[in-house]
């Protein structure tokens, strides 16, 4: 992050810390949320965070916090290394389920009265997309009767830079992966693009 700062600033550029809610004290939650979560340890800037879990479990993720929770009321089911390939609606076009695959690879259906799509911005849209039926409504995917779906989607807004250095070792593993710095002297992109000469410059 020094290195990143102190060469921006050379360069005239503006870094700065990149905000992030990272535990800096053991926190537990307060009404009205859920209080049966139990309290989570502060942050121990490890540096695995950002791909794996948290051995302190201090990271802010269901793992830790909601799925406990669920399991000890005894109503929930977690099924692990399971993929679901399609959300599956009936003919009046209401939401019955999902069918996946089991970790035998075998197809399963799970009926449900709510579904909640949460795996992240590509693969909600890719099962969308997938899950059309023969006709009627839903013959582009699910929800996307316009047509739109998967045609405007951004996941992080930002692009991220390592590097190497000859004469200086970095421990790559302390600090969390939110610890960072960054630039926004390069979005100069809030302007109308009607009549510019590139692709999607018109709405």
């Amino acid at each position: 992050m020094e290195f990143f700062a102190k060469a921006c600033k050379k360069l005239g550029y503006h870094p700065y810390d990149t905000p992030a809610g990272i535990l800096s004290q053991p926190y537990q939650p307060a009404a009205p949320f859920d209080t049966r979560i139990g309290e989570r340890p502060a942050c121990v800037y490890c540096g695995h965070c950002n791909f794996y879990g948290c051995h302190v479990q201090a990271k802010a993720v269901t793992l830790y916090t909601t799925i406990p929770v669920a399991i000890e009321t005894g109503n929930f089911d977690l099924k692990t290394n399971c993929r679901v390939f399609r959300v599956n609606v009936d003919s009046a076009g209401e939401v019955t389920g999902v069918s996946y695959f089991d970790p035998e690879g075998s197809v399963q259906k799970q009926r449900a009265r709510t579904i909640i799509l949460s795996a992240f911005v590509f693969e909600n849209v890719h099962l969308l997309l997938l899950s059309k039926t023969e006709g009627g409504p839903f013959a582009k995917g699910l929800a996307n009767s316009s047509g739109l779906v998967g045609r405007y989607i951004l996941a992080h807004g930002h692009v991220r830079a390592m590097g190497l250095f000859d004469d200086y070792i970095i421990n790559g593993f302390i600090g969390p992966g939110s610890a960072a710095m960054r630039i926004d002297d390069f979005n100069g992109n809030n302007f109308d693009h009607n009549g510019l000469a590139f692709i999607r410059a018109e709405p």
